[in-house]
């Protein structure tokens, strides 16, 4: 892009609403992504290439592999990251930088990327290039922009996707902690090498949580709340006996449920997502989470 054109790319948070984390156990989630914040990464012409320092090791081995996979000269430039997501409160910030930096460098080498493509990328971005364990999940619901089911049975291919229609969803509400939590590679290494150990508990939970996700898609489908529910509860209370789970998920997860709602982590940890009983509750239960002092917002 020689006419010193700047290029932008952006992308999303995600949720992780039922069948979390089992993307890493060739197990299924159904995911989507929200609006509320956004990661936007520029790229400005410059002589050389410029990287952030927060997050310079995401955008190096994103502009490396986005250069191998589409083989073309990439014109050097200033890169600059932004971003609103809480930081690591489990709504996929890292992935979220991954993804915009690969629609920035398409825009600038006049390419387009399948929404597949993208998601393949990041993901080969995070967990080969960078070691860091991490599943197909958040950059699937990042790249697709969409509430999507991910059956990863037979592993990650583009017939693995599904997606659903968004309106289909009920209003739900989001919590995080105001204080960050664990990197998700931190917390899902431990887990994913008993699994790799053939560890019997975290292989039945992940056939379980396949499971649900395929039941929590299809109550999605048939506005079944009551089903959707259970999924969503029965999602965190399966990760709670396998998985140490951080004081304020805890007591997010208690408030919700103690109102009535249905809840589960979205990710790693920092955040939970929460079905009220009846739809017109929503925004009292966001109330409820400020009150407690956790920022909130219901969709």
């Amino acid at each position: 892009m020689s006419d010193g054109t700047v290029a932008v790319g952006r992308s999303r948070p995600r949720v992780g609403l039922v069948g979390n984390p089992s993307d890493l156990y060739a197990g299924a989630v159904l995911a989507f992504s929200f609006d509320a914040f956004e990661t936007a990464v520029t790229i400005e012409p410059d002589d050389a290439w410029v990287l952030p320092h927060d997050g310079h090791d995401l955008v190096a081995a994103t502009i490396a592999r986005f250069a191998a996979h589409t083989r073309k000269a990439i014109e050097t430039g200033r890169v600059t990251v932004e971003t609103t997501v809480p930081r690591q409160s489990g709504l996929a910030g890292s992935s979220a930088i991954v993804i915009a930096c690969l629609r920035a460098l398409a825009v600038r080498a006049g390419t387009v990327l399948s929404p597949f493509e993208l998601a393949a990328m990041a993901l080969a971005v995070e967990a080969h290039d960078l070691g860091i364990v991490a599943g197909a999940q958040d950059r699937v619901a990042q790249a697709y922009d969409d509430l999507v089911l991910v059956d990863l049975a037979v592993g990650l291919r583009e017939a693995s996707v599904s997606t659903i229609d968004r309106s289909l969803l009920p209003r739900l509400v989001i919590a995080w902690s105001l204080e960050p939590g664990l990197a998700s590679g931190d917390v899902h290494g431990p887990v994913r090498a008993r699994w790799e150990d053939g560890d019997a508990a975290v292989i039945t939970a992940a056939a379980e949580w396949r499971a649900l996700a395929l039941r929590a898609a299809t109550a999605v489908e048939r506005g079944d709340r009551a089903a959707l529910g259970e999924a969503i509860d029965r999602t965190f209370d399966l990760r709670a006996g396998i998985f140490p789970i951080a004081a304020a998920d805890d007591t997010m997860v208690a408030l919700a449920r103690a109102h009535g709602a249905a809840a589960n982590q979205c990710g790693s940890g920092g955040s939970v997502v929460a079905l009220p009983s009846e739809e017109r509750s929503a925004d009292e239960l966001r109330s409820r989470f400020e009150a407690g002092g956790f920022g909130a917002l219901a969709l």
